[in-house]
């Protein structure tokens, strides 16, 4: 199943509100909190990455797993 995509604008709407969220949460929080959070989004970037390179999402596309 194809699924659409919402128009531009709605996108550019909640990515701002996104952006302007996280600024509000790391204002919160001890600086370095917010700095670890970052850095655990690096490791969450690499293993996705890694599973796309592993084709994960095909094998369970295709009931292979």
């Amino acid at each position: 199943m194809i699924r659409r995509l919402p128009p531009p604008a709605v996108i550019d709407a909640g990515l701002a509100l996104r952006r302007a969220l996280l600024r509000v949460t790391d204002a919160m929080v001890p600086p370095s909190a917010a700095v670890w959070w970052r850095t655990m989004g690096i490791g969450r970037a690499q293993v996705v990455a890694t599973l796309a390179e592993l084709g994960v999402a095909d094998a369970l596309g295709t009931g292979r797993m």
